[in-house]
């Protein structure tokens, strides 16, 4: 199979990788799949959580199979899905990327589902600065009032210098990763807000310990470096540094 070279190059911007080389997704991939890495997906905005393995990756036949999930539910909603988002932990990475068409399958007299080969792969290095946790009796809350929403308050849970954090939202609130919310305002008392956007990057459904249920949104903070490095050193003073 001929390979167009400008599908070679690998972009690189601040702490990320994107690549839409078959080669290198393949090469990924494959690695993902002969290490047995659980592979997970957010289906019905949040409220299932998908995991599965790799089963078979081809690129050159434009295909890629997985395993079902241990829920039939899940597995469901992620074949009557059109596309959907997998995401894996692979050597120091976050790794993302888009599958499309899926339908049941039968690999090596296994059941599983069959995807369109992803068109493109993203990598996001793994935090290599601490993150530090927010008693949520500190009241650090983040304010999303951008078009296409209702207004919304999410609880900020941790946060690093490197702009990356963890937030609990309501289930009953719509959010997809790769979500761009404009002009969120981190709230702290006595402080002034600090106004952010927010790419929204993974979502698991969480059972609270009074069981009642909640969403973890994994996000990451854009602009107002300087802002958010102060609120990281005033918490890192009280709480200390928590891995």
């Amino acid at each position: 199979m001929s390979q167009d070279p400008s599908e070679e190059k690998v972009f690189q911007e601040t702490d990320s990788l994107l690549t839409r080389s078959r080669t290198e997704i393949a090469k990924i991939l494959a690695d993902i799949s002969r290490q047995g890495i659980p592979v997970t997906a957010t289906l019905d905005h949040g409220a299932q959580l998908f995991i599965t393995r790799i089963l078979q990756v081809d690129a050159e036949a434009g295909r890629l199979v997985i395993g079902y999930s241990l829920s039939k539910a899940a597995d469901s909603t992620f074949l009557a899905a059109g596309t959907v988002v997998l995401h894996v932990e692979f050597s120091r990475w976050h790794v993302q990327f888009r599958a499309s068409s899926p339908v049941a399958v039968v690999c090596e007299k296994q059941p599983g589902i069959g995807l369109n080969f992803p068109e493109y792969l993203v990598r996001h290095r793994q935090r290599s600065l601490p993150r530090f946790r927010i008693p949520s009796q500190m009241g650090l809350k983040c304010i999303v009032e951008c078009p296409g929403f209702l207004p919304f308050e999410l609880e900020v849970v941790d946060i690093s210098l490197e702009g990356q954090g963890m937030m609990l939202s309501d289930p009953g609130i719509r959010l997809e990763p790769g979500t761009i919310l404009q002009g969120c305002k981190i709230m702290y008392p006595g402080r002034r807000p600090v106004v952010v956007d927010l790419e929204i990057r993974y979502l698991k459904a969480i059972t609270n310990p009074d069981g009642s249920e909640s969403r973890r949104v994994g996000c990451r903070f854009i602009g107002a470096a300087t802002d958010i490095a102060d609120l990281v050193k005033m918490f890192s003073i009280n709480l200390g540094d928590i891995p």
